[in-house]
């Protein structure tokens, strides 16, 4: 009986990361949330280990859900980090998805 339990649970708990993980796919956070205000830290003001993670192990992190002006802040103060930064979803400054790409 316990083995049917463990193997339950387990079953439970990867259908509850699966429909995490798709929720957060199909929207990216709204601004003045919790995991978009995160992003925007680690962006504009890194700490140290976040640093150390792009510098030694040549990391790239996706930024999902910024605005245009998060975006281009970055590119003004932190150009020389670019090479480990990656934008997707970008909203304009009106909260919508910003689809003005250029080829």
């Amino acid at each position: 009986m316990p083995n049917l339990l463990k193997l339950l649970l387990a079953v439970v708990l990867a259908a509850s990361t699966l429909t995490v993980s798709a929720e957060m796919r199909f929207f990216p956070p709204e601004p003045d949330t919790a995991v978009y205000e995160w992003q925007k830290q680690r962006l504009i003001k890194p700490n140290f280990f976040q640093r150390q993670k792009e510098l030694k192990r040549q990391e790239v992190f996706i930024y999902e859900g910024m605005t245009t002006e998060d975006v281009e802040e970055a590119m003004e103060d932190h150009f020389d980090r670019v090479e480990h930064m990656m934008f997707v979803k970008t909203r304009d400054e009106d909260g919508e998805e910003d689809d003005d790409c250029e080829d």
